[in-house]
């Protein structure tokens, strides 16, 4: 359903009011898969940077409570007990640490993703008639590929 739902869009990438809004969502798609290796790539980073701040083994328990950490914003009961991961109120430095951080990553990522979206957002703009009338053009051949043949072959048979 969710792969039929992307093809239908696809059809709407022809029309002048919807198209230029299709063209960029998938190219904000496309743009941002750097993005997400800078994002692992800092998370990864402040991983191994909170480990050797607590000065234990980076595992994948840690890994878990940071990202719990991350989305939830509290330092919670979330993490299987069995796992052996620091708690906040062993040492409250670290936690600030944590926190500043988070913060701090938190406005950087939003604002490089804000960056991403405003020049795609301005190279779809001063294209866009050109590449709707280039959709449109590829939406018609893709419709007489498929339709054409067989509207040959039912009147051949009639006439």
């Amino acid at each position: 359903v969710v792969l039929f739902t992307f093809r239908l869009l696809s059809f709407t990438r022809g029309l002048e009011e919807w198209g230029p809004l299709v063209r960029m969502i998938a190219k904000i798609l496309w743009e941002i898969r750097f993005f997400g290796c800078v994002v692992a790539v800092l998370m990864g980073g402040f991983w191994l940077a909170f480990a050797i701040a607590l000065q234990m083994p980076p595992t994948l328990g840690l890994a878990l409570y940071l990202v719990g950490a991350g989305f939830y914003g509290e330092f919670g009961d979330f993490v299987d007990p069995e796992l052996d991961v620091w708690r906040p109120r062993e040492d409250s430095r670290v936690a600030v640490f944590l926190q500043i951080f988070l913060v701090i990553v938190g406005v950087l990522v939003l604002n490089l993703l804000i960056a991403i979206m405003n020049s795609v957002y301005e190279r779809v703009r001063t294209s866009a008639v050109a590449e709707m009338l280039h959709e449109k053009a590829l939406l018609i051949l893709a419709i007489e590929r498929l339709w054409l043949p067989l509207w040959v072959r039912a009147r051949g048979r009639d006439g």
